[in-house]
């Protein structure tokens, strides 16, 4: 039993834990967004190490460290995106009467470069975990980008 319970635990820790971690962050001053920022960052690179570390690990621990890989990158993607740096050229409000086609271009404009350093992220991913044995962190922000994806197809319709 404990076999599936302490895995499902440590998804629902490490996805909450982070997710509180981003919110917390996001709702502090906006002066320290760039140190956040430049921390999600030194983060990210880390990540990008550890997944090139653990790419032959097939062990239960290997892909205990690749979800949590995982979900950082993801995270990083959402710290650049609530933060600012990586959002789009639209940063104004539609007006009030904005509906239909035209609000779905002003949120393609204001996400466009967000959902383009995804695809960036995704790639590099991708390169990192080509015929690795252990391709566990790259499916996860996958998932994780198609359930954000099918979040705003259900906004939208």
């Amino acid at each position: 039993m404990s076999r599936f319970v302490l895995p499902i635990l440590f998804a629902l820790f490490v996805w909450w834990f982070s997710t509180g971690v981003i919110v917390f962050l996001d709702g502090l001053r906006r002066s320290t967004f760039r140190w956040t920022v430049l921390g999600a960052t030194a983060l990210f690179v880390i990540v990008l190490y550890g997944l090139w570390m653990i790419r032959g690990d097939t062990s239960v621990t290997g892909a205990y460290y690749a979800f949590a890989f995982g979900v950082a990158a993801w995270g990083w993607q959402e710290v650049c995106f609530l933060m600012g740096p990586m959002t789009g050229m639209r940063r104004v409000a539609c007006a009030p009467d904005c509906g239909g086609w035209r609000h779905f271009g002003h949120g393609i404009q204001a996400v466009l470069y967000h959902e383009l350093g995804i695809l960036a992220s995704a790639g590099v991913l991708v390169a990192l975990s080509w015929g690795a044995a252990n391709q566990l962190g790259l499916w996860i922000f996958l998932i994780l980008w198609g359930m954000r994806q099918s979040a705003k197809l259900n906004l939208f319709l």
